[in-house]
């Protein structure tokens, strides 16, 4: 858990849904071209709220999967 965490005033949750995928079962494999898009746009928001709130920091359930430095967050 990132320290900046004990010391928020606020939560801000930037996610994207999706039902389960299942590679390899007809009608549930994965839409690669959609969890691109979508992974686009949880970017975009994030550098929106990194504008806002540069060194935000993170705890583990709350994360970005893609975050480049997940060190920090």
């Amino acid at each position: 858990m990132n320290p900046a965490v004990l010391d928020v005033f606020a939560l801000s949750i930037i996610a994207g849904g999706r039902s389960a995928t299942y590679p390899g079962i007809a009608g549930h494999e994965p839409d690669l071209e959609v969890a691109r898009e979508n992974a686009s746009k949880i970017d975009k928001s994030m550098d929106e709220l990194r504008k806002v709130v540069p060194d935000a920091g993170s705890y583990l359930s709350e994360s970005n999967f893609f975050e480049q430095s997940w060190q920090q967050s």
